[in-house]
């Protein structure tokens, strides 16, 4: 059974709930690597549309109790939601609880802090927006026409293929367009391991 209590299915009621499988890190010699956290199990390309029960398990029924808590029951025991140690190399990882924005409902906004250099415009802040600006302004048609990015080379930063896209589009004239682009905040996934619940 997993229990949330607070506001987040207020704001956000039409968030997915579901248990994904998780994986070990592995080292490059293929035994687990207990230093790193654990993975989410995706599905392939091919178990999108149907994924199996092994990696993605959805609630078998839901229960609400005013005013903010919800349940959600899993058919999963406390130990295989748990996982293993990992301290044998085929000990099972456990699942993850996952919340998800809905695909397909599109968020858009700025975000509040960001601590880094501007690598993509999802990181984009209000500061960006509006240096100095008091809050509740209004953004003119002029702000963010021009956006600096960092140059992302490193073959490796996940951001890599994002960030040149990003670029080509910074570049762009002041559009309708190129606000929504700008202001698109990307899905968010929050996946909590089972491990860290429950004592």
């Amino acid at each position: 059974m997993l229990v949330i209590r607070g506001e987040l299915l207020k704001k956000y009621p039409t968030a997915v709930i579901f248990a994904q499988h998780a994986l070990w890190a592995r080292k490059p010699d293929g035994s687990i690597d207990l230093s790193q956290a654990r993975l989410l199990d995706q599905p392939t390309a091919a178990e999108e549309q149907n994924p199996p029960r092994s990696k993605i398990r959805s609630p078998l029924y839901e229960a609400k109790a005013d005013p903010d808590i919800y349940f959600f029951g899993f058919d999963l025991t406390i130990e295989e939601a748990k996982g293993q140690t990992g301290e044998n190399p085929n000990d099972d990882a456990g699942w993850f609880f996952v919340i998800k924005e809905r695909p397909g409902e599109p968020r858009f906004g700025l975000e509040l802090s960001r601590s880094g250099d501007l690598k993509v415009f999802d990181q984009l802040t209000w500061d960006d927006a509006l240096p100095g600006g008091a809050a509740g302004q209004f953004l003119t048609a002029g702000s963010l026409s021009s956006v600096g990015l960092a140059t992302v080379t490193d073959p490796n930063d996940p951001e890599l293929q994002q960030n040149a896209d990003d670029r080509t589009v910074a570049a762009a004239a002041v559009s309708s367009a190129r606000w929504a682009y700008l202001l698109f905040r990307a899905p968010v996934l929050v996946a909590v391991h089972a491990d860290e619940m429950l004592a």
